[in-house]
């Protein structure tokens, strides 16, 4: 059987790329999920110059938004926004909710109409960062993060995330001091531990690698991208069954999570149990075909001699 490369996971806060030799995507948990629509506290009223139903508007629009009921709180913040134009933190909250929706065209042109609005608003910024790292844009998602690092240069997420998309462009070096510099800032960043665990990881530290997974799992026992990423690191270091326990106890926060039912199926080939390594197949054909024609792969180079004799059951 050739190698096998296992995907190992840097984390933002609604979405998350990486891997060891390829780029993937998948959702972080909602503990990390990263920017969410703002509350506009009664005090802010006088400074704002808005009434207090508009402000019972938005925030009742914000509580929809949380729930999920994005289509509900979209038209709400649009109805906030007709009445005061400039009230930046409407049109942050619609961004956000439009990005929740999977609306990213509409959601690209309203935070660039907040930042025309509002120039030194730096979640603006960082939040439109994310929709264009979300959709791919690299490079204009980095110009977004450091707009917004420049506005707000001691905001640790914003580190993160502008370092997640220099990772994605291989800007290692910098993705790293970014990664560092918010740890010096907030030592219990758990996602700036794991992106950091991540970088030593591709650069072949992978002692650091390992104890920044490790930490990273005892700040947050349920961290299920740190769990995976462990897994990876032990496993190149030749650690295949402690790599395995790994594997599967991040499936097992994740039942769903197809990157770790993928690693956890690699694992299962490489310690000999083909019937396990086919049940985790048989899952992944469910969620994600694509990956589960590597596994269909790895199974018959490993079994089966005649390629057309094996059907991944």
């Amino acid at each position: 059987m050739k190698n096998a490369i296992l995907i190992l996971i840097i984390a933002v806060f609604f979405s998350a790329t990486d891997t060891l030799a390829q780029n993937q995507s998948k959702p972080a948990n909602s503990a990390k999920k990263g920017y969410v629509p703002l509350i506009i506290s009664d005090e802010a009223k006088t400074s704002l110059g808005i009434s207090s139903e508009i402000i019972a508007l938005n925030n009742s629009a914000v509580a929809e938004a949380i729930q999920g009921n994005h289509q509900s709180a979209i038209a709400s913040f649009r109805k906030v926004i007709s009445r005061s134009p400039h009230l930046a933190q409407a049109h942050f909250n619609l961004g956000i909710t439009l990005t929740y929706a999977k609306q990213m065209e509409e959601a690209v042109r309203v935070l660039k109409n907040l930042i025309k609005i509002k120039p030194d608003y730096a979640l603006a910024h960082a939040a439109l960062g994310e929709v264009l790292y979300k959709n791919g844009l690299l490079d204009e998602s980095i110009y977004s993060f450091r707009q917004a690092l420049k506005l707000d240069p001691n905001d640790v997420v914003i580190m993160v995330h502008l370092g997640a998309s220099l990772f994605e462009v291989k800007n290692y070096e910098e993705a790293l001091d970014l990664f560092e510099k918010a740890l010096k800032l907030k030592p219990d960043f758990v996602s700036a531990v794991n992106n950091r665990g991540v970088v030593f990881q591709i650069l072949g530290k992978h002692k650091q690698a390992i104890a920044d997974f490790r930490r990273a799992i005892a700040l947050d026992p349920n961290y299920s991208e740190a769990r995976n990423n462990l897994g990876v690191s032990l496993n190149q270091t030749g650690k295949k069954k402690e790599a395995h326990q790994e594997f599967l106890e991040a499936v097992r926060l994740r039942p769903d999570w197809n990157y770790a039912i993928y690693n956890l199926a690699v694992s299962f080939i490489e310690l000999g149990d083909r019937k396990s390594a086919r049940e985790q197949l048989n899952a992944l054909n469910k969620i994600d075909e694509s990956l589960g024609a590597k596994v269909k792969e790895l199974l018959w180079q490993k079994y089966v001699i005649n390629a057309a004799d094996f059907d991944g059951n």
